[in-house]
């Protein structure tokens, strides 16, 4: 008949860890250091829910900003509300904006005009001539 094996049971015990408290300022360190791991916690949970809300909030926003024109592009429309041709020319082909038929762009920072097929645009939001880069 097989003898059964008895376990011996450790002294120490790794998940819980026993100190004697001896006197006010051990107690308020230990209070202390109880405070600011609850205090991480709490901060790494904002944290944790603010990546969350942002991550949401960028898949909301990515069919709206998709669908979104750039705001600097104009459309052609040679003559304006008072009848008159608006001669203003490419910044790169010299093409005049009154014979041309593909959209505009404005560079953000000097603000000169520069025809779409000239700009390549692609996805950016802001165009910014080479002379200006």
């Amino acid at each position: 008949m097989p003898v059964p094996q008895v376990r011996k049971r450790s002294t120490r015990r790794s998940e819980e860890k026993f100190f004697i408290l001896t006197s006010a300022e051990a107690y308020a360190a230990k209070l202390k250091q109880k405070e600011a791991k609850e205090r991480l916690e709490r901060e790494k949970q904002l944290r944790l829910e603010k990546k969350k809300n942002k991550m949401k909030h960028n898949k909301e926003n990515a069919n709206k900003s998709s669908r979104k024109k750039n705001s600097n592009v104009v459309q052609n429309d040679a003559v304006d509300a008072a009848g008159t041709q608006d001669t203003t020319a490419c910044m790169y082909c010299e093409i005049q904006f009154c014979q041309s038929n593909v959209d505009w762009v404005m560079c953000k920072v000097c603000e000169q005009w520069a025809c779409s097929q000239c700009a390549h645009l692609g996805r950016k939001r802001k165009f910014v001539c080479d002379s200006c880069k």
